[in-house]
């Protein structure tokens, strides 16, 4: 039941920024992992973007919305009790980056 949950959260999210947060032509929105728990108040969505140095700018924006996808949420789900959504920024492409450089060390 929670991966369901956490599915839907996820596809409806990915939708609703889709159509309402404005980006420039090349940036790239993410939804990497969405965590929420059974019985909680709050669910995390983690968010990535790409190229990096466009974070700064687009994120703010998100962060904007979390109340609106909030509502967007209680009118798609049948469930009574919608968690607050909380956006994280994913570090995932440093980690990544991270990654590759410890695997070129180490193939030295």
């Amino acid at each position: 039941m929670k991966e369901r949950f956490e599915s839907f959260l996820k596809r409806e999210i990915a939708g609703f920024l889709q159509r309402n947060v404005q980006r420039e032509k090349g940036v790239f929105v993410s939804i990497g992992e969405v965590s929420a728990r059974e019985r909680s108040d709050k669910a995390e969505i983690f968010i990535s973007v790409f190229p990096e140095s466009a974070a700064k700018e687009i994120f703010p924006r998100i962060k904007k919305l979390e109340k609106n996808v909030r509502r967007h949420i209680a009118s798609k789900s049948r469930r009574q009790f919608i968690p607050q959504i909380h956006f994280v920024l994913s570090d995932t492409a440093k980690e990544i980056s991270l990654e590759k450089l410890l695997e070129k060390v180490k193939n030295e």
